[in-house]
């Protein structure tokens, strides 16, 4: 079953920060987490059923913006990856 890595700044994991979810696709592991541990993730991850432009999601060190976006597919061994953007500074 894939796993996701999660920063806590965007998510309630219970202290995990690795979870193992089901999933098929990018967008069906983030639904099956969220369905588990909250709506927290989906909702700070997806807009308009697409990765918002302030975060990044990768599968395996790969931007899914660059493969299939959120219907980019995943297998077992897999890692999903969720950064928030970092910005700021003059």
């Amino acid at each position: 079953m894939p796993v996701i890595r999660i920063p806590a700044v965007i998510s309630e994991t219970g202290g995990a920060r690795k979870v193992d979810v089901e999933g098929e696709t990018v967008l069906e592991a983030i639904r099956a987490y969220s369905e588990e541990h909250g709506p927290e993730l989906e909702e700070n991850v997806l807009g308009d059923g697409e990765v918002k432009e302030y975060i990044n999601v990768y599968v395996n060190g790969k931007d899914v913006r660059n493969l299939d976006g959120v219907d980019t597919s995943v297998d077992d061994d897999d890692e999903i990856r969720i950064i928030p953007a970092a910005s700021g500074g003059q």
